[in-house]
């Protein structure tokens, strides 16, 4: 029953699936010594693929299009078990653990749980929401993709344009998680918002360029993502009405050196973005794990672990 007293009243959006909300374990007199973690998922996934259980199709054909939708379309097509697990055999599937129980194939994550298991951040709320279906891409994004390509363009006018609109409708919507947090009594300073591959691109980008809530967060966490909108990000800044510089909010960013998603002259730009808003070395912390692809490993888990409870520590009730 006082699990179902500290829930908080999460934002409904049509054609959108109902966010993951663990509550905090610790029931608190003042909320505002309360903490949350706004965890976003990357392309094609599903709050519930970072925080439950799905049937192991579901993953494989995230695998196909988180590996392929950067270079050419994607073609589902049927896959017996058995097929599956051959194409699975040693690869990293997206910020997942992939097991085997019985005759059925699953696979998950369950971020949340394996801190609270543990008792970390026992004052933390968890929220992890789920991005709409999106067309061009035919999965689940936050905005339409564009291809990441590890050399630069010698006619940069004829890429892709990034979907800035898709972009700023998901930070709108991830505004409005921010503003049920405040509602519950938890203020903007003690929510943290993060997220995998799109997930982490959108966190970089509602800091950037919310007018509510840039620079107010009490951290980002970015997983083996990128900033978008790299070149529009002074005007969008100055169009919000927010300094040139960034502020002091703490930043922790993670890539895998064998990550080929997100190529390494994609991340250059990233921080070199970052460093020319302002964000100094004091507030940015940038780790890179040796071995590790476009995926989440336990030393990542460990890293994250620490920053939460450095930017939200548990206050005196």
């Amino acid at each position: 029953m006082a699990s179902r007293q500290r829930r908080m009243t999460l934002p409904s959006t049509p054609g959108r699936a109902e966010p993951i909300h663990k509550p905090a374990q610790k029931t608190l007199s003042d909320p505002a010594h309360g903490a949350a973690f706004i965890f976003v998922h990357g392309l094609g996934d599903t709050a519930e693929g970072l925080e439950g259980e799905l049937p192991l199709f579901r993953s494989f054909r995230y695998l196909r299009r988180s590996v392929r939708l950067q270079t050419r379309p994607v073609q589902d097509k049927y896959c017996t078990q058995q097929h599956w697990q051959q194409q699975l055999k040693g690869v990293e599937v997206s910020a997942k653990q992939k097991y085997i129980q019985d005759k059925q194939l699953t696979y998950s994550l369950d971020v949340a749980d394996q801190f609270q298991n543990n008792n970390k951040l026992p004052h933390m709320h968890w929220i992890i929401p789920n991005a709409l279906e999106n067309r061009d891409a035919m999965t689940t994004a936050w905005y339409t993709p564009t291809q990441l390509s590890p050399f630069a363009n010698d006619r940069p006018e004829l890429d892709d344009p990034e979907d800035e609109e898709g972009m700023m409708n998901s930070v709108k919507y991830l505004e409005s998680l921010i503003d049920a947090c405040g509602k519950k009594g938890i203020p903007p300073q003690r929510v943290v918002l993060g997220g995998f591959s799109q997930g982490c691109a959108m966190s970089l980008l509602t800091d950037l360029t919310s007018s509510k809530y840039a620079g107010r967060l009490a951290g980002i966490i970015g997983l083996m993502g990128y900033l978008p909108l790299c070149n529009r990000l002074p005007d969008m800044r100055a169009k919000a009405g927010l300094p040139v510089t960034h502020g002091d909010v703490p930043i922790m960013l993670v890539r895998g050196q064998k990550d080929t998603l997100i190529p390494k002259r994609v991340w250059n730009i990233t921080l070199k973005q970052l460093e020319f808003l302002g964000v100094g070395s004091d507030d940015l912390i940038v780790k890179e794990y040796e071995g590790l692809g476009h995926s989440l490993n336990g030393a990542v888990m460990k890293d994250m672990c620490a920053f939460l409870e450095r930017v939200v520590p548990s206050l005196e009730d």
